[in-house]
């Protein structure tokens, strides 16, 4: 990777951090739009907490796309969605983990740990991307399908997300967009 590489990395991460901070508050701010309700959180549940980083690493993935500097896309593409699944799958491990060990939940901590996982996001696409072996031209094609697989997951589960631990708004008992689904006893979210 080369300086304009790097920078335009560091850029994505102080893009994902503001534009998921923000994405936090915007469900309300727009009066719980439905259309918004798809890429932004509903509810405290961890599910909906990791389209902060979700939609704003896509996002910022897609204009990097067409950046000058790039010499692989598939390499780009594969890397992307390592990222991005490397940066929510952190998320939702380290709330599970460090709750289950303390009993309960903190906001400071699940906050700390959203920017943790776009820093592991970022890290895990930028140490993908340096590698010196091009990936197989395959490896666009895996890494775009597994980007929107995981894209149209979120969309489905905010409407009809199964009834389980990681999808319940530890507030409401409730599950995705509707508040009427019955919850869960003993569980929590972010």
């Amino acid at each position: 990777m080369n300086k304009k590489q790097i920078k335009q990395e560091v850029a994505g991460i102080i893009f994902v951090s503001l534009a998921g901070t923000l994405a936090h508050f915007v469900y309300a701010i727009s009066g719980e739009n439905g259309f918004a309700a798809l890429f932004v959180p509903v509810n405290e549940s961890v599910w909906e907490h990791l389209k902060l980083l979700w939609f704003p690493y896509i996002i910022f993935a897609a204009v990097q796309f067409f950046l000058p500097g790039r010499k692989d896309s598939a390499s780009f593409w594969a890397a992307k969605a390592a990222g991005a699944y490397m940066g929510t799958l952190f998320i939702a491990a380290f709330f599970y983990t460090y709750s289950g060990a303390l009993g309960k939940t903190v906001t400071a901590i699940d906050i700390l740990s959203f920017y943790l996982g776009v820093l592991g996001a970022f890290g895990t696409d930028y140490v993908l991307m340096r590698s010196a072996r091009p990936a197989p031209k395959a490896a666009a094609a895996i890494g775009i399908a597994a980007l929107a697989g995981m894209t149209l997951l979120f969309f489905l589960f905010t409407y009809h997300p199964p009834q389980i631990a990681l999808f319940e708004d530890p507030q409401s008992g409730s599950f995705g967009i509707y508040s009427v689904l019955a919850p869960i006893s003993g569980t929590a979210g972010l």
